[in-house]
This record gives C-alpha cells, structure tokens and sequence, in this order.
C-alpha cells in the first residue's frame, strides 16, 4: 500500500500542474425579443484592443427609439458605427378576387368523330380572375440595410441617433469597431488583459465575449482563430449612403460566433458590465511556465520512485509481490502516457502548424497505441513466462485493478475541480 499511495500522490502533482478552467458551452443566440451584446476583440502586442461588438436593442417602450445610449469604458477610440436595421417595404395586407373580361373561340358545331366544325367569337365578361391588392401597410423585413450612425460622447458616454428608428416591439442591432487601451498590463513577458464589457440603460439578456490576440502572439485558456473572425477592414470603410451589403452582414454574423477564449453570461441589470480576463504573450512557455515546472518536477519524481521501486522489486524474495506492484506501476503508466498524449495533441498545432500537425498526430497515436498495448500486456507476459502462469495471471490482473482504481480517482477530481487538460 505505501507503493500505490506514492504513485498516487505523484498522479495528483501532475494533475494539479496541467489544470485548467473548464471551457464554457455555446449557447446560441436568445430570440430576437431579447436584449443581447456580442463582442469579437483581437489583442495586439502593444496591449491595445480591436473591439467589434454588436449591440441587439429590443424596444420594450410605447413610442419608437431614435437613440441606443452607451457607457464603453477605457480610452477609446471609435473608428466607426453603423446601424443594421430592417427595411421598409410595403407589403399588401388584404386581397379581392376581380375578374378581367375578354374574349374566346368557342366550337359551337361538332363533326360526328368530335372534331369542332363551327368556331364563335364570344364576349366572356370573367375570361380570368385574378388577385388584386386593396390594401397596403409598410413593414420592417429582410434584407437587411446599413447606415451610417452618428454619436455624440461625453466622457465614455455615448449617445447614438438611429437614423431608422426602431417601432415598438422591435429589435435594432448597433454595430460598433472601437480600439481601447488600458484593458492590458504587461508583466515579466505577459500581458494580462481584463476586458469589461459596456453598460447600458436596459437589461441584458445575453453576453458573449470571444478574446483572441494578433497572429504571432499565444492566448492562454484558448486558441485564436483569425481566419473565422470578423473583417475589421469592412468596418473600417465609411459609408455615405444607407445600403445593403452581404460584406456587412457577414461582418455582422461573425460578431455573434467568433472563437477564441470564449465568456458568456445571462441577465445584466441596467449600467452592469460583464468582465472577461485573459493571458496573452509571445511565448507560450512563459504563459504556461508553472505548469512546465510543475509537470517537470512530477516527471522527475515519478522517474526518483520509479528508480527506488525497481531496487526494491529485485530484492523481495516474495515473487508475488514483485508482480503486483509491476502491474500497478504499469496502470499508472498507462494514464500518465494517456495524459501526455491528450495535452500534446491539444497543442500540437500551436508548435508546429496545422500543416504538419495531422501528420504528426497520427504518428504520436499509433506509438502511443502500441506503447500502451506493450505496457498492459508485455509485464504479464515476462512474469508468466519467468515465474510461471500465476504471476503472470497476477500481474495482469493487478494491471486492471490499478486503471481501474486510477481511473475512479480521476474521474472524481474532474467533478470535484472541473479540470480540463489542454
């Protein structure tokens, strides 16, 4: 027993060195009846934030809303603000038959096989009927129509003017591309970025924020994904005239989805805001430096007591003990290569690239594969064949008994701590 409790305490050092926060589910976006933020924002080395943030203001009042107020904190920047609305379009509410007079040949006169003989002209006052509109009403539909929105700041204050005013019961959606500073601190090589979300005058059903930082920087507790977020350089174009645009709408849908370091929460009261923080540096060993310290002190522990436990399995005359404790030994081998494995394929693509990362990762699984096909079969097979088939029997089964106990600790340190391995 004071072997497996050992192996035990060394399984929960590498544990605790390579845990995380666990990642939060995707819930997509509520109705449109609801009051929802969405913000996409990219980190650069400098510590300053692009912010692309859709704002979806559900009017609960009587009258129609001609302005969205905002409280953006930070030293801001806004380089541009549109306004995606509905368009107006008449849309015919109530239709009568009428019919539209004309005329026709009919045969009056048949051959005795049926084939006509005699052809009339005749007036027919409803040849056709047709559906005519008798009534209009202009609505809001798709597509959806961009305009320019002008603002009015006071302090971090903002005021927009909608320039289509939203109707009662209705839902307008604000788009804003700001840069902020201040939402970073660098600090021994890491940037430690705290992004606050903006306050307005209405309850807030629904908030995502998805972090991300430039190209050549590493986000920590996510992966940045430049290719699937938004096109700042669309919104950086100014327009003079309300329009359509698919460039913009598609602009508009990437705010709502983008990945990275992903917070979402529900129900802000009126003027809350909503904190997201995040690591961000050049150097992925830096941001994960006391998790390599750690994991390299479990390794060296677990190479010391291996070491110690081989010396002991030589001298115990007592060959059943040998087996057993070889086959516990090989359980925790087994998770701890398992483990391994997981954290390097999670992060094989950060190292190398996705181009070579497939490859490399088919090539780590099938060694690991065999490696773990060696490590549960190949002890019980030497002890079997030097000790005879009741060791190896012994040492097969004590395998199964320690993955199996293993396995029961890990799964209740999962639940109890919520760790995600990346």
């Amino acid at each position: 027993m004071k072997y497996i409790s050992i192996f035990i305490t060394a399984l929960l050092l590498i544990m605790s060195a390579s845990a995380t926060e666990i990642a939060e589910p995707y819930y997509p976006p509520q109705p449109v009846s609801q009051t929802q933020q969405f913000y996409t924002v990219v980190f650069d080395n400098e510590g300053e934030a692009a912010v692309a943030a859709k704002f979806s203001i559900y009017n609960k009042d009587k009258s129609p809303a001609t302005s969205v107020t905002l409280q953006i904190p930070g030293n801001i920047r806004i380089i541009n603000a549109l306004q995606e609305a509905k368009s107006l379009t008449n849309q015919c509410v109530e239709y009568k038959s009428v019919c539209t007079a004309g005329t026709e040949r009919v045969c009056t006169q048949y051959f005795p096989d049926g084939t006509c003989k005699i052809y009339e002209t005749i007036h027919n006052p409803c040849l056709r009927q047709e559906q005519q509109c008798v009534r209009h009403q202009q609505t809001y539909s798709y597509p959806y129509t961009y305009h320019l929105v002008e603002f009015k700041q006071n302090g971090n204050l903002f005021t927009f003017d909608l320039p289509v005013e939203t109707p009662q019961s209705e839902t307008t959606n604000l788009l804003l591309y700001y840069k902020v500073n201040g939402y970073a601190k660098k600090s021994a090589g890491i940037w430690y970025a705290n992004f606050e979300t903006a306050q307005i005058p209405h309850d807030t059903d629904y908030v995502r924020v998805s972090l991300n930082a430039v190209s050549d920087l590493h986000l920590k507790g996510g992966q940045s994904s430049t290719d699937y977020l938004p096109n700042f350089a669309i919104a950086e174009a100014k327009m003079t005239t309300a329009m359509e645009s698919a460039e913009l709408s598609d602009f508009s849908r990437r705010i709502e989805s983008s990945q990275g370091y992903v917070k979402q929460t529900q129900a802000l009261d009126p003027w809350e805001s909503f904190h997201v923080e995040a690591e961000y540096s050049s150097s992925p060993f830096l941001l994960y430096k006391a998790r390599i310290l750690g994991v390299s002190l479990a390794v060296l522990v677990l190479i010391l007591l291996a070491t110690l436990g081989i010396k002991k399995i030589k001298k115990p005359k007592n060959t059943y003990a040998r087996s057993a404790i070889t086959g516990l030994i090989s359980s925790f081998a087994i998770y701890t290569l398992l483990f391994t494995t997981f954290w390097l394929m999670d992060n094989l693509s950060r190292w190398i690239g996705y181009n070579y990362a497939e490859l490399m990762g088919l090539l780590i699984i099938l060694f690991v594969g065999i490696t773990v096909l060696a490590l549960l079969f190949a002890p019980s097979i030497y002890h079997g064949l030097k000790n005879g088939a009741a060791t190896g029997m012994l040492t097969f089964g004590a395998t199964l008994i320690g993955l199996f106990m293993l396995g029961i600790i890990i799964i209740i340190l999962l639940s109890i701590f919520k760790m995600q391995f990346i």
